[in-house]
């Protein structure tokens, strides 16, 4: 089953015994469908809603072994259009690769560790090196643009749901929200008292959730630059947004759940309560 589905909505479907290879699946709606004995090797589910899914015996068939970085790869990241993949690594290069064939693009050779990257639409490139942040025409292989305003290094950057504002989690402890088309700093947002480690956007984009080495989470409201509190009505409906059930009425226990959920957001296995929703077999490339 290969289709082009995007922007489509599956709630509460169920599939299962087929394949699903090269589908697209962006920005489609499959929350609280099930899927058993599929297939999804290549399929693209970027910003794909897949709130309360139940996955059983998912297998992946190995596509492709990409090796060229000569020390640890620190993330990798898909284009909207599933067709490139990127990955940045602690040998100072960006590797962009053709999903389809498994051969290299370009490398970006940059200025010490590179520690994380997302792309902001199928040509532009964004990676953090040290404490400042680059934007990368894929296109004209040139940089676009230089951001700066944090004092350390920088752990973790990703881009709003509308891809108008980028949020970067720094060694600082701190949180920067900046214009994607200007530069220009947005906000920052204060409070870890260790430096961030992971963050993402809601679904819907005004709400970014953040993790620490400080063992904490904070959910903020992007659009008045604060931090929700767990005592704000909104608390519990927020949580429910990054996909993680409230299981006990302890509101602490919750702020622990999503911090091991964000701390683990980048690796290849998670698990986020004690009976994991999802199963997966077989080899990722």
């Amino acid at each position: 089953m290969k289709v082009d589905q995007k922007e489509s909505c599956f709630e509460i479907i169920r599939i299962k015994n087929t394949s699903s290879i090269g589908a697209n699946f962006v920005k489609c709606d499959l929350s609280g469908s099930e899927f058993d004995n599929v297939i999804f090797s290549g399929v693209n589910l970027n910003q794909a809603k897949l709130f309360n899914c139940y996955w059983r015996n998912l297998r992946i068939n190995k596509l492709n072994k990409l090796t060229v970085h000569s020390d640890d790869a620190n993330q990798v990241g898909f284009s909207p259009d599933g067709m490139s993949l990127a990955s940045c690594s602690m040998d100072q290069s960006i590797c962009l690769w053709d999903v389809k064939t498994g051969k290299i693009k370009s490398i970006i050779i940059g200025e010490g560790d590179l520690k994380s990257l997302c792309f902001s639409s199928n040509i532009t490139l964004a990676y953090s090196s040290r404490e400042f942040e680059y934007l990368w025409n894929l296109k004209t292989g040139k940089q676009i643009a230089k951001l700066d305003g944090h004092l350390d290094y920088l752990n973790s950057i990703c881009f709003s749901p509308d891809f108008t504002t980028q949020a970067s989690g720094s060694s600082d402890n701190s949180i920067r929200l900046q214009d994607v088309r200007t530069g220009k700093q947005i906000a920052k947002l204060d409070g870890h008292s260790s430096g961030g480690t992971s963050i993402c956007y809601s679904p819907d984009g005004p709400t970014l959730a953040s993790d620490s080495d400080d063992n904490s989470f904070r959910l903020w409201d992007i659009q008045i630059a604060k931090e929700f509190l767990p005592q704000d009505n909104c608390y519990k409906d927020l949580l429910s947004q990054f996909k993680l059930p409230l299981q006990s009425q302890s509101i602490q226990q919750n702020r622990i759940q999503l911090h091991h959920y964000l701390a683990n957001f980048d690796r290849t296995t998670q698990r986020t309560r004690q009976n994991p929703i999802l199963e997966a077999s077989g080899d990722l490339f």
